[in-house]
């Protein structure tokens, strides 16, 4: 079933953000939650698409960011998921970024490696939305799937 595939970043992806509020133990790292949805276009081999759903808290310390996020696509629960990453002028940038995500489906452990950008990301308020590129590389079967992602994201 080709919706129960991965993650996000992606999801999560997220963004780019600098106005967050403070964490009263360390002054220097900021805390967000969001709440996020991503549609996943997939173009190559085959045309579908599929939507990822879920919450992810992003913490920064002004040179380094961590993204956890939990998602559901389909039936299909990923729970700490995590991108860290080093941020480029008080900014997230994920460019090329790649996640390894396992998952069981009918008995069979799967292994999706997972490359995505996302160079356009729009923030306004506690509203953010974004697009960029995605490549799935799915094993055991060898199977790689290209398409674009698009998502919004609401602070919680």
């Amino acid at each position: 079933m080709k919706t129960a595939k991965f993650f996000l970043p992606l999801f999560v992806v997220i963004l780019a953000f600098s106005t967050c509020k403070k964490d009263d133990d360390d002054p220097n790292v900021v805390t967000q939650e969001w709440e996020f949805e991503v549609t996943f276009n997939i173009t190559d081999p085959d045309i579908y698409s599929f939507i990822a759903t879920g919450t992810a808290v992003i913490e920064t310390d002004g040179n380094t960011y961590a993204i956890e996020a939990d998602y559901i696509i389909g039936q299909q629960v990923f729970e700490n998921i995590i991108l860290e990453g080093n941020m480029t002028n008080g900014e997230i940038v994920i460019d090329n970024e790649v996640l390894v995500i396992e998952f069981e489906q009918n008995e069979i452990i799967y292994t999706e490696t997972i490359t995505f950008s996302l160079p356009n990301v729009n923030v306004s308020g506690d509203n953010a939305s974004g697009s960029g590129l995605v490549k799935i590389e799915k094993e055991p079967n060898g199977t790689t799937e290209e398409g674009t992602l698009e998502f919004e994201a609401s602070k919680k």
